[in-house]
């Protein structure tokens, strides 16, 4: 399981009716517990409980994320500990059960300070109960389906958005003959929006209205976890200091410029942990790129990085993965200071000096030189993580590729990415992390991502970067899994509409089926 189950029980009103006239009691924790009346010949019927629990949440927003990435490393939050990362407690929220016919079956809970809610209720009433409906002033209406909240789920974390947010499809692809996989954002934070009801979703193919036979979170799935490359811009012109929206240098730690080489690594750890507290199974690739390819395998690090102990003593250093897909947390931290020119593992050649990452545990004190600028061989990097992703073989393969300037070493096209990454069947999210890209890059980086069926992100303010790249972690972990009776075919258009629960009806640009 990704995600900690809940405890604390509040009992639905409606069983008095149902049980024909009960008295009640308290249990030792103070929870109320009710028992039939019976008559001294009756014996009493026993009667069967079951939970219908979970935890309410709100994506942190784009801002306050971004910020997090500029700040040095800090720990994570445990006041809350099963609130997934990028999230927040939707706590006083007024919750309540509905049944099919949209009638309130119980009396109203509250949530608590980490948005958590519990309803104990007789087994007899759970088949007549469809949806878990939630509210807070400043808040969509929550409306999720009850299947979410009961003991057969993984997580049972559902989110909401701000009153003004947009829902966004975010990613598609097809994962079988009969089933896709889809991702739900907001216009806002830009992250995941978790548990949204299946009725709320309507599909066509080519026109014709089918129906999903059912639509998962995956977070709710066994086994559902993302296998994520990364490629990063480690050319020449990653060194330029980065400015806030005011025209002002950002401040790293040691009070030095943040450079777009520090702040994209300050970046990429945040999404390595939020991605990893997620979803513990993810398994992340890196590649660095500047004229030349650096898939950051134990080959790689081996040809490219002398490296030495604190004893001034030369040491091999190895990720322990034959494919370049690591699980183990220290090691991608590792791999990230390895990136990052400005880690005091190059010390002192560059400003500012980003100290150890707390997480590594690697023996690494410090190396000979800095050894990967140059170019910019953008396309040939994506060409790289799906080659990287094909020889693994993945079940659930993403990209996440950035980069600061328009590709000019690449002996691929964006042609060649678009019809390698749907021969796999390879979703490339695009990051153009500055603002210093011709409308022809632009164009082509746009056409990838959506051609891939996944999104381009105009990172003009690279102060945003960490939110962008969180938001991003989040559809890593938070996505949707549809099936259905029909087959589909290459080249079929799919048509995806959401009903929000305002009633407003979202129907997203038509997918082509790869």
């Amino acid at each position: 399981m990704k995600l900690t189950k809940i405890a604390s029980a509040i009992l639905l009103s409606s069983a008095l009716a149902a049980c024909g006239g009960n008295s009640s009691k308290s249990t030792n924790d103070g929870n109320p517990v009710i028992t039939p009346s019976i008559t001294p010949s009756e014996e009493p019927a026993p009667v069967t409980n079951q939970n219908i629990d979970g935890q309410l949440v709100v994506p942190v927003s784009l801002t306050t994320s971004a910020r997090a990435a500029i700040k040095p490393i800090q720990s994570r939050d445990t006041s809350c500990p099963d609130v997934p990362d990028g999230y927040m407690p939707l706590n006083g929220a007024t919750v309540q059960l509905r049944d099919v016919a949209g009638n309130t079956v119980s009396e109203d809970v509250i949530t608590d300070i980490c948005g958590k809610f519990v309803f104990v209720v007789p087994d007899s009433l759970v088949s007549s109960i469809e949806k878990v409906v939630a509210n807070k002033e400043g808040f969509r209406q929550l409306i999720s389906d009850v299947e979410n909240f009961l003991a057969s789920n993984a997580s049972k974390v559902v989110s909401t958005v701000e009153n003004d947010a947009k829902f966004v499809l975010s990613g598609f692809r097809k994962t079988s003959n009969n089933s896709i996989n889809f991702i739900i954002t907001d216009s806002k934070s830009k992250k995941a929006v978790l548990g949204l009801p299946t009725s709320s979703f309507q599909f066509s193919l080519d026109s014709q209205a089918i129906a999903a036979k059912k639509i998962t979170g995956s977070q709710n799935i066994a086994g559902d976890s993302t296998s994520l490359a990364i490629t990063l811009d480690a050319s020449g012109s990653m060194s330029v200091p980065v400015l806030d929206s005011n025209g002002n240098f950002i401040p790293a730690s040691d009070s030095n410029p943040h450079t777009r080489y520090s702040l994209v690594a300050s970046s990429t750890h945040q999404l390595i942990d939020m991605t990893k507290a997620n979803d513990p199974d993810a398994e992340i690739a890196v590649t660095l790129f500047s004229t030349t390819i650096y898939s950051m395998t134990d080959s790689t690090i081996a040809q490219y990085l002398q490296l030495f102990d604190n004893n001034d003593t030369e040491i091999q250093y190895s990720i322990n993965s034959t494919t370049g897909f690591v699980k183990d947390v220290p090691t991608l931290h590792t791999l990230i200071d390895l990136y990052n020119p400005h880690s005091d593992i190059y010390d002192p050649y560059f400003t500012p000096v980003a100290s150890r990452h707390p997480d590594r545990t690697d023996n690494i004190h410090h190396a000979s030189w800095y050894p990967f600028g140059g170019g910019t061989a953008f396309y040939d990097s994506i060409d790289a993580a799906i080659t990287q992703l094909a020889n693994a073989n993945v079940a659930k393969p993403m990209i996440v590729a950035l980069t600061d300037g328009s590709d000019n070493n690449s002996s691929n096209s964006a042609d060649d990415i678009i019809a390698k990454a749907n021969q796999y069947n390879i979703p490339v999210n695009i990051i153009a992390a500055s603002d210093s890209f011709d409308q022809t890059s632009v164009d082509a980086m746009k056409k990838i991502a959506s051609n891939t069926g996944s999104e381009y992100f105009d990172v003009t303010n690279l102060a945003d970067l960490g939110g962008f790249l969180s938001g991003i972690s989040t559809r890593v972990t938070f996505n949707y899994n549809a099936d259905f009776n029909e087959t589909f075919a290459s080249g079929q258009k799919l048509t995806i509409s959401l009903t929000a629960s305002d009633g407003s009806v979202i129907t997203y640009p038509e997918q082509i089926i790869p």
